[in-house]
């Protein structure tokens, strides 16, 4: 099912969006036309795509016979994104790690076999959504995430102090996860601007 969520809406419990994925939807300026009409129903999905779907979500090893290409990659830098929510407490469980693996390979299978843009995804969607709180709780995180988005560097010993990376400080476009790099830089300047911040800002 869906639900739509905004700045008037509670939070969901971790368990709930650990069982989701969180898409955020933002309209740019030049969407806003004279000719804009209101949705209409769309045309049911060709049945073998449904079969397909449908088999796919019955077999919990699919994504084992159908992996990513650079799998071990990808899984190391969810390693390397865990241990870093983790010394701030916000760290993810198997279920999310094993539905981020399962949500590349069926991108992997639908034509996108590129890892990082699977890793921008599933940060966006799966550990963003589960950050909410004060600045003093989530300020250090939050640039450390902003670090991680920005350089993804295996090698990054992400600094808590004085010396932490600003992501406000650096441009969007040159982020290697550019969707979650921008999204951070959102969520920290909503933290600056009101001692408080959530996916939903």
């Amino acid at each position: 099912g869906t639900v739509n969520v905004d700045e008037t809406t509670y939070m969901f419990s971790q368990k709930v969006l650990d069982r989701a994925n969180t898409f955020e939807f933002r309209v740019d300026s030049m969407d806003l036309t004279l000719d804009a009409k209101k949705p209409v129903p769309c045309e049911p999905g060709a049945a073998d795509l449904v079969r397909g779907f449908l088999a796919i979500a019955s077999d919990d090893r699919w994504q084992q016979a159908h992996s990513l290409h650079d799998l071990s990659i990808f899984t190391e830098r969810l390693r390397q994104l865990h241990q870093l929510l983790r010394e701030d407490g916000f760290e993810f469980g198997h279920r999310v790690f094993y539905e981020a693996i399962r949500f590349a390979s069926m991108l992997a299978s639908a034509g996108d076999d590129d890892a990082e843009h699977a890793l921008d995804l599933q940060v966006m969607q799966k550990v963003l959504p589960r950050l909410h709180g004060t600045r003093r709780r989530l300020e250090a995180t939050l640039c450390a995430l902003g670090e991680f988005c920005f350089t993804l560097n295996p090698d990054t010993k992400f600094v808590r102090g004085p010396n932490r990376f600003d992501p406000l400080g650096k441009q969007q476009g040159d982020a290697r996860l550019a969707r979650s790099f921008d999204k951070v830089q959102r969520m920290l300047r909503s933290l600056v601007a009101n001692q408080f911040t959530s996916f939903t800002e």
